[in-house]
């Protein structure tokens, strides 16, 4: 029987420098269904220990890593309206545990299990060469990439596998859901629809509420690609060097193709 592997996915939108041009990412991360079955878990609830354990001993498991609020608690700007966020996330106006937290995300990343993919799309420079009404949709184009690069991995590994999305809205769902199938339908640039059809399984959506360990892996990945593809400055605390390190290369050490792509 072939070994299995789930891609987890998010997406988020930046800005460049000049905060003109927007930059989207879609990104996240491959592990095997054994991992994920076995391990991951684990290894999530210890990061889950290490910063709320003193706080929350009681149901630290069962709080969930969520990027936005962690940074957005962390944010000076914010102190003012701190109380507006949960209490497991307004712990992290503390700049120490903030950076225990990306530390602890860091080893878990880096451990061997964990491979990264992304895809970015610079808006502007796709804008200048196609007129609004020609341009194709940003979520297709990426979803576009990561399954021709998903597909190679798995061909690479004699495996197949699955693609897990967050749970963002019906609408959503179903739009996502018909971009997949039109891709497995018609194939990518490169690799063809049946090669496609006999590696990717399906895609799959989860609520945020259902603690999916994979997930919340994925939330801290595509917003620092964002950034860094966009020029900007990176936050102080960040994962970026690890994403980069883990990204797929194709086994050939092409990084920039397989592994963070670029669109533009």
């Amino acid at each position: 029987m072939s070994k299995i592997y789930n891609l987890y996915l998010d997406e988020s939108h930046t800005h460049d420098g000049s905060h003109n041009h927007i930059i989207f990412s879609m990104a996240g991360i491959i592990v095997s269904e054994e991992y994920a079955k076995n391990s991951l878990a684990d290894d999530i609830n210890n990061v889950k220990k290490t910063i709320w354990e003193d706080s929350f001993p009681s149901n630290y498991k069962d709080l969930i890593l969520h990027e936005q609020e962690i940074k957005g608690a962390n944010n000076g700007h914010n102190r003012y309206k701190l109380h507006t966020y949960a209490p497991e996330y307004q712990i992290f106006r503390s700049n120490a545990k903030i950076k225990t937290l990306y530390r602890e995300l860091e080893k878990v990343i880096r451990n061997g299990n964990i491979i990264t993919v992304a895809a970015c799309i610079k808006d502007e420079d796709i804008s200048r060469l196609y007129n609004e009404d020609l341009k194709n949709d940003q979520y297709l184009m990426s979803l576009q990439i990561l399954i021709e690069n998903f597909v190679h991995f798995l061909n690479k590994n004699n495996a197949k596998g699955r693609i897990i999305y967050e749970h963002n809205g019906e609408n959503n769902i179903k739009s996502l859901r018909m971009k997949f199938n039109i891709i497995k339908t018609m194939g990518t640039l490169f690799i063809k629809p049946e090669a496609i059809q006999e590696r990717l399984l399906d895609i799959e959506f989860i609520e945020k509420s259902k603690n999916d360990p994979g997930l919340q892996i994925a939330d801290f990945i595509p917003n620092v690609v964002a950034r860094k593809v966009a020029g900007s400055q990176l936050p102080s605390y960040n994962i970026f060097k690890v994403i980069k390190r883990v990204s797929y290369d194709g086994n050939i050490g092409l990084k920039d193709k397989f592994g963070i792509k670029v669109i533009k």
